[in-house]
């Protein structure tokens, strides 16, 4: 048998796409009861920094102990590679650390946009494209 890949859809309690093997049964999907509450809580998308401090929880500690480690490990490396700018370059204050992880997530905001709307505007050239060959898409067909 071979291995192959596609893209996975569930639809009327099946998983179409899930089987590993060619060939193979697509797995029966069973009531939402059977399944742990975990699992619902992986297609959510990641909470904002801004969301943490509302309710903090462990995750905004490790997220901000990390940002915090590298923002030192930098400082350190500038401090040995300038011994003279060893007074004026501090550790980061919590708030610092918080502005930083903002900073970042702003940015990661605008290439995620920036990427869906390419994505968009490829699908949306393939779709006519194969509009144009077969003189339409068939119903039901999804490109994504």
């Amino acid at each position: 048998k071979q291995w192959y890949q596609r893209r996975v859809v569930i639809t009327a309690g099946k998983c179409q796409g899930a089987a590993v093997l060619e060939g193979e049964e697509d797995p029966v999907l069973g009531p939402d009861e059977d399944y742990p509450d975990w699992l619902w809580a992986l297609a959510d998308r990641p909470k904002t920094i801004d969301e943490h401090i509302k309710k903090p929880d462990k995750d905004l500690f490790n997220k901000m102990r990390y940002v915090k480690k590298m923002m030192n490990k930098r400082i350190m490396k500038l401090r040995h590679r300038h011994p003279e700018l060893a007074k004026e370059l501090a550790f980061p204050s919590d708030e610092e650390v918080i502005d930083r992880i903002r900073q970042y997530e702003q940015m990661r905001a605008g290439q995620d946009a920036a990427k869906n709307e390419f994505i968009l505007s490829i699908r949306n050239r393939a779709a006519e494209e194969i509009a144009a060959r077969k003189g339409g898409i068939e119903p039901g067909r999804n490109l994504r």
